[in-house]
């Protein structure tokens, strides 16, 4: 029996595991700086701009997310050796 995925593969899974962190701590960055910027200083464009900014990070955790299980499953998977 063998798993349908390599080390190399399991190496890249687990690459994409630590973007989703990198994701995750820049979307909520974004959103606090877009709200300092609308709040205490006025800048409501250069604020909407962040939070823009946060929702295309957060798209990207959604696709990483979504390619991460994918590779899980079919790495958990066991098939007959050849």
């Amino acid at each position: 029996m063998e798993k349908k995925c390599d080390a190399s593969l399991v190496e890249l899974k687990n690459a994409l595991k630590r973007e989703i962190d990198d994701e995750v701590s820049t979307v909520s960055r974004y959103k606090e700086i877009g709200a300092k910027l609308s709040i205490t200083y006025g800048r409501d464009q250069m604020g909407e701009t962040l939070k823009r900014m946060a929702d295309d990070e957060y798209e990207h955790f959604l696709q990483i997310m979504s390619i991460v299980e994918i590779l899980e499953e079919e790495c958990s998977k066991v098939f007959p050796g050849k």
